[in-house]
């Protein structure tokens, strides 16, 4: 019974891959999250620090291009040690965020999260349509019944 319920439900799981960008030493450290499909409209249920991680990734990659071009363009190291000291950098500081969403949607661009009040859920929103690639492997929820079955009520934000 339980084999053959995981067997039906890992069809509609995917992964986010997450990589970070650590500032000194260039490496890329990755992490691998799970995403649930919920519709054929793409919309997903995942943990809200997972889904947090859209929103840092938007706010790391506008800021930080512009901070690293300055350290870059700084001739002195003094000078470098000066501009990581007023932005807070230091050298284990995540200066990029890249998110992977594996097979659910090809360059998903603008995501809307909807938070639950207390739980530790979200449900991610895909606002380009036209690049869902679910259309057949997703839970069968109707987008009325999409709240009510995650428990989940608010605006989207």
């Amino acid at each position: 019974m339980f084999r053959n319920a995981i067997k039906k439900g890992l069809q509609y799981i995917r992964p986010l891959i997450t990589g970070k960008l650590i500032y000194k030493d260039k490496s890329i450290v990755n992490s691998l999250s799970t995403l649930i499909v919920l519709n054929k409209n793409g919309d997903i249920l995942t943990t809200l620090t997972n889904a947090e991680l859209f929103l840092i990734e938007d706010d790391n990659n506008e800021v930080f291009p512009n901070i690293l071009n300055e350290i870059d363009n700084a001739p002195k190291e003094r000078q470098k040690k000066k501009i990581e000291e007023k932005y807070g950098i230091k050298d284990n500081s995540i200066v990029g965020i890249h998110n992977v969403i594996i097979d659910i949607a090809k360059n998903p661009g603008k995501l809307n999260i909807i938070k639950h009040p207390y739980l530790d859920l979200a449900i991610v929103k895909i606002e380009n349509k036209k690049n869902i690639l679910v259309d057949d492997l997703a839970l069968p929820i109707e987008n009325s019944n999409l709240y009510l079955a995650c428990g989940i009520t608010g605006r989207v934000e």
